[in-house]
């Protein structure tokens, strides 16, 4: 099942002072989640209110880089699952082949749809 997550923002010490951070969590390969953080800034150039930092996580779109992909135990069920595990195994094996060979690499999965749309408007 996919999940969705917005995180959170608090603020730690840093080095160089109190720091905006965002904090979500990761499914690592073997399906154990864990945590990550991203800096957003230093308070005193973001804001106090925690709004401010929402604000920042927005204007980075991190929320949309934490939801993209998502790792996946098992088989894929959705077209999405298994174009992504194409992409992140057999056509990186695929490239290194061809590129060893002299060939081209196969083109990009959704290529197809470039070339669909080509055609239906040549007909």
């Amino acid at each position: 099942m996919a999940r969705y997550q917005n995180g959170s923002v608090r603020i730690e010490q840093r080095k160089d002072g109190p720091t905006w951070v965002y904090r979500f969590q990761v499914t690592r390969s073997d399906g154990k989640r864990v945590e990550h953080t991203s800096s957003l800034g230093l308070v005193k150039d973001i804001g106090t209110k925690e709004k401010d930092a929402w604000d920042g996580v927005d204007r980075q779109h991190l929320r949309e880089t934490v939801n993209h992909f998502q790792p996946f135990k098992g088989v894929p069920r959705t077209y999405g699952q298994l174009c992504q595990h194409y992409m992140e195994n057999e056509l990186m094996e695929n490239q290194g082949e061809a590129n060893a060979q002299g060939l081209s690499p196969r083109p990009h999965p959704d290529s197809w749809r470039q070339s669909a749309t080509k055609e239906d408007a040549s007909t």
